[in-house]
Protein backbone atom coordinates (compact mmCIF):
# COMPACT_ATOMS: atom_id res chain seq x y z
CA UNK A 1 0.00 0.00 0.00
CA UNK A 2 1.31 3.43 -0.94
CA UNK A 3 2.27 5.87 1.80
CA UNK A 4 1.85 9.57 1.09
CA UNK A 5 4.87 10.49 3.23
CA UNK A 6 7.07 8.11 1.23
CA UNK A 7 5.70 9.63 -1.99
CA UNK A 8 6.58 13.11 -0.70
CA UNK A 9 10.11 11.93 0.14
CA UNK A 10 10.49 10.43 -3.34
CA UNK A 11 9.34 13.67 -4.96
CA UNK A 12 11.69 15.68 -2.75
CA UNK A 13 14.69 13.50 -3.59
CA UNK A 14 13.94 13.65 -7.32
CA UNK A 15 13.59 17.43 -7.20
CA UNK A 16 16.78 17.88 -5.16
CA UNK A 17 19.03 15.53 -7.11
CA UNK A 18 17.32 14.97 -10.45
CA UNK A 19 19.70 17.39 -12.19
CA UNK A 20 22.73 15.34 -11.13
CA UNK A 21 24.18 12.89 -13.64
CA UNK A 22 24.69 10.23 -10.96
CA UNK A 23 21.06 10.36 -9.81
CA UNK A 24 18.67 7.55 -10.73
CA UNK A 25 15.10 8.89 -10.82
CA UNK A 26 12.85 7.33 -8.20
CA UNK A 27 9.39 6.07 -9.00
CA UNK A 28 7.05 8.37 -7.08
CA UNK A 29 4.77 5.52 -6.09
CA UNK A 30 4.75 5.87 -2.30
CA UNK A 31 6.29 2.44 -1.81
CA UNK A 32 9.29 1.90 0.43
CA UNK A 33 11.27 -0.52 -1.68
CA UNK A 34 14.79 -1.11 -2.91
CA UNK A 35 14.70 1.89 -5.26
CA UNK A 36 13.72 4.29 -2.50
CA UNK A 37 16.33 2.90 -0.11
CA UNK A 38 19.03 3.18 -2.77
CA UNK A 39 17.89 6.74 -3.45
CA UNK A 40 18.36 7.70 0.18
CA UNK A 41 21.86 6.22 0.13
CA UNK A 42 22.65 8.02 -3.16
CA UNK A 43 21.52 11.31 -1.64
CA UNK A 44 23.79 10.69 1.37
CA UNK A 45 26.71 9.92 -0.94
CA UNK A 46 26.12 13.04 -3.04
CA UNK A 47 25.82 15.26 0.03
CA UNK A 48 29.02 13.86 1.49
CA UNK A 49 31.14 13.90 -1.68
CA UNK A 50 31.43 10.13 -1.87
CA UNK A 51 32.45 8.82 -5.26
CA UNK A 52 31.35 6.80 -7.01
CA UNK A 53 27.70 7.27 -6.12
CA UNK A 54 26.39 3.72 -6.07
CA UNK A 55 23.30 3.65 -3.88
CA UNK A 56 24.86 0.89 -1.82
CA UNK A 57 26.69 1.04 1.50
CA UNK A 58 30.29 -0.01 0.94
CA UNK A 59 33.36 0.70 3.03
CA UNK A 60 33.71 4.36 2.01
CA UNK A 61 30.06 5.16 2.78
CA UNK A 62 30.12 3.17 6.01
CA UNK A 63 33.29 4.91 7.18
CA UNK A 64 31.74 8.30 6.42
CA UNK A 65 28.62 7.37 8.39
CA UNK A 66 30.75 6.27 11.35
CA UNK A 67 32.73 9.52 11.27
CA UNK A 68 29.65 11.72 11.70
CA UNK A 69 28.69 12.95 15.12
CA UNK A 70 25.63 11.56 16.85
CA UNK A 71 22.34 13.29 16.19
CA UNK A 72 20.40 14.25 19.28
CA UNK A 73 16.64 14.57 19.41
CA UNK A 74 15.41 17.81 17.93
CA UNK A 75 12.56 17.91 20.43
CA UNK A 76 13.18 16.60 23.93
CA UNK A 77 9.51 15.51 24.08
CA UNK A 78 9.98 13.03 21.23
CA UNK A 79 9.86 9.37 22.27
Amino acid sequence: MADENVRKAQKYLNSMYGHRSEWVKLDEDGLTGTGTCKGIIRAFQIENGISPVTGTVGNITLNKMRSLSDISKMNSNDP
